[in-house]
């Protein structure tokens, strides 16, 4: 069987997800339809994926509930491991590394939706928010 070690998490989420239901004609995808459930498919039908409509931090959620993944595996398994495989250099935290990072609040509920469970509170780029504010306590 597959072990954590041979998994990774990817996304192919697109610039329209969030959007509400409805049919979009010019987007860089062509003409799209998101339906009521958030699902992104080709215009005029329902099963042709156009992109995912959901980030990576539900595939995350969802490797922690339904396969019982650690959470440092579930955050390799969507950020080191795609990298490894690309050969992208992996970031670390370390001096001197360039501190891109995000911050989140993970929901154990099993109650909470995936899409809620993962809560980003900030982002930062070289040590500097570009996103929400990281000295939020709570």
């Amino acid at each position: 069987g597959k072990t954590t070690e041979r998994c990774l998490l990817v996304s192919d989420i697109t610039g329209m997800s969030g959007m509400p239901p409805g049919r979009y004609e010019r987007t860089s995808l062509g003409a799209i339809e998101i339906l009521e459930d958030g699902k992104l498919v080709v215009a005029g039908q329902r099963d042709l994926l156009a992109g995912a409509s959901l980030p990576i931090s539900v595939g995350v959620v969802n490797v922690r509930r339904f396969a019982g993944v650690d959470l440092r595996t579930a955050i390799d398994m969507a950020s080191v491991k795609p990298a490894q495989l690309i050969g992208h250099p992996v970031a670390r935290l370390e001096v001197g590394a360039p501190a891109d990072l995000i911050q989140f609040h993970l929901s154990e509920e099993a109650s909470v939706a995936p899409l809620e469970a993962f809560a980003l509170v900030a982002t930062l780029q070289g040590g500097e928010p570009v996103f929400g504010d990281p000295y939020r306590i709570g």
